[in-house]
């Protein structure tokens, strides 16, 4: 009988030790699933960092290339504008040499005329001298 204890409870030492074995394989097998889940994860964190990383530099990029081109469109702008103030100083330039060449050609005009009317008046008084000189003879 005490074999058979002693056999019994090798079996039950057996069956324990195995069941042991089976807990601490099933634990192992967890940890190492968990641990292949951990580094999954973590490979998908590093990927999405990367990639928001790299969409914040996009982003900064085209942030610059916006301030660029509205400080060109400003400059643009600010030359466009000093372009009209310049033809507008012009055309009001044009306007008054036209008005002072106006003037000018009216008083051209009028001495033109003041001469033609001496001119007559120098004929007259030509044809009236000759006149009174035969008068006299």
């Amino acid at each position: 009988m005490l074999e058979v204890g002693a056999e019994s409870e090798s079996k039950s030492l057996c069956t324990r030790s195995e069941a042991q074995e089976l807990v601490e394989f099933a634990w192992a097998s967890a940890q190492s699933s968990l641990r292949s889940r951990l580094s999954q994860l973590e490979t998908t964190l590093n990927e999405t960092d990367a990639e928001r990383l790299a969409q914040q530099a996009a982003l900064e990029e085209l942030r610059r290339e916006l301030e660029a081109a509205q400080t060109e469109l400003d400059e643009a702008e600010a030359a466009r504008l000093a372009e009209a103030a310049a033809v507008e100083e012009l055309r009001a330039r044009v306007s008054e040499l036209e008005t002072d060449l106006s003037d000018e050609e009216a008083a051209r005009l009028a001495e033109a005329a003041a001469a033609e009317a001496l001119r007559e008046r120098l004929a007259d008084a030509d044809a009236e001298l000759s006149a009174m000189t035969l008068n006299l003879e």
